[in-house]
């Protein structure tokens, strides 16, 4: 569902870069998106309306996927 892009900046390029996140993940992660936040109604219409109107659904997802991404385990409100 990764339906957004983001074009990261220098600054947020360098802490991505800082992220403690195994070698083999970082290499593949290049800061942006798939598809632009203005194109993704048109380009992605059933991940759009599933994060606009599913927003809690869509952010628990998310954060699974990334979890399996970095191979870290899910910790309950992130340890906070």
């Amino acid at each position: 569902f990764g339906a957004v892009v983001f074009i990261a900046t220098a600054e947020l390029a360098s802490a991505f870069r800082r992220m403690p996140l195994p070698e083999e993940v970082s290499c593949q992660l290049s800061g942006e998106w798939r598809i632009g936040l203005f194109e993704t109604p048109c380009k992605a219409p059933l991940s759009f309306c599933y994060g606009f109107w599913c927003i809690p659904c869509m952010a628990g997802q998310q954060r699974g996927q990334i979890l399996d991404i970095i191979g870290e385990p899910y910790i309950c409100c992130a340890g906070l």
